[in-house]
């Protein structure tokens, strides 16, 4: 979704058009920085308890990276560590629990049958 349509400064009231979440809320922030104490890089920053909800910061500056589909570092890395977990398990995280992973028996002999065209 870009938010070039929303009027800039956004208002405290500002919601995203097609999920009505609320816009002027520090996890949308240029200044959020979670390795500071109270979650914000600006030095003058009221205290924000609730970060996904709206507030009065006068500091609020939107950021273009805030809501980038899998930017999060951490959960980058739990995927890769999930396929990694089940590679040698013959499954993926994605199948769900009702799907029985193969045998060893099976997988030797998929492996065969690859080897041989079959």
């Amino acid at each position: 979704m870009d938010l070039k349509s929303i009027p800039q400064p956004f208002s405290r009231f500002a919601e995203c058009p097609v999920c009505k979440s609320e816009l002027h809320v520090c996890k949308m922030c240029g200044h959020r920085a979670l390795r500071y104490v109270g979650g914000c890089s600006h030095d003058f920053a009221d205290k924000v308890l609730v970060k996904n909800k709206a507030n009065f910061c006068g500091h609020f500056k939107p950021s273009p990276r805030a809501y980038e589909g899998g930017a999060d570092p951490g959960k980058k890395r739990a995927q890769q560590e999930l396929r990694t977990l089940f590679e040698g398990r013959g499954e993926t995280p994605e199948q769900s629990d009702s799907e029985a992973p193969e045998s060893e028996a099976d997988s030797a002999k998929k492996r065969l049958n690859d080897l041989f065209d079959k």
